[in-house]
């Protein structure tokens, strides 16, 4: 994992690149307390703090978890009339929740319309309203 971020930034510096845009996902690791580790999802997170902390200007788009992630048997399940969310999340946890029909290239080219000045060193949710697993649960009950 070090290598990789490693080799991203100098990448980028010695491309002698003004601006990067770089899209990562959350943390999964922190946001269960340590409960899951997808290395995948790690390794980005990794990757954009190790870019946020270089000279390198950059904008970290950060996607949440997809809505249709409730389609997989393994984090929910419906009997028609109940909801059920199974993750090694609290149901108070809150996160901005992403619809994978609006694809990241839509936000990054909106980002490189603007120009490296407009967002330069932030780090910007591409997502919804941040919402518990319990505000979630509570927009499929009737």
């Amino acid at each position: 994992m070090v290598e990789h971020r490693t080799i991203a930034v100098m990448g980028a510096t010695k491309g002698r690149h003004k601006h990067v845009i770089y899209a990562t996902f959350p943390s999964i690791f922190n946001a269960t307390n340590g409960g899951i580790n997808i290395r995948h999802f790690e390794s980005k997170h990794q990757v954009s703090i190790q870019l946020t902390a270089s000279p390198m200007p950059c904008t970290i788009l950060c996607t949440g978890p997809f809505y249709t992630d409730v389609n997989d048997m393994k984090y929910a399940s419906w009997d028609g009339e109940v909801l059920l969310f199974a993750t090694p999340a609290e149901p108070t946890k809150r996160m901005g929740w992403c619809d994978p029909g609006h694809d990241i290239g839509w936000f990054a080219r909106a980002v490189f319309n603007k120009g490296p000045e407009y967002m330069k060193d932030e780090h910007i949710p591409v997502s919804g309203p941040s919402i518990s697993y319990e505000d979630l649960a509570s927009k499929f009950s009737p």
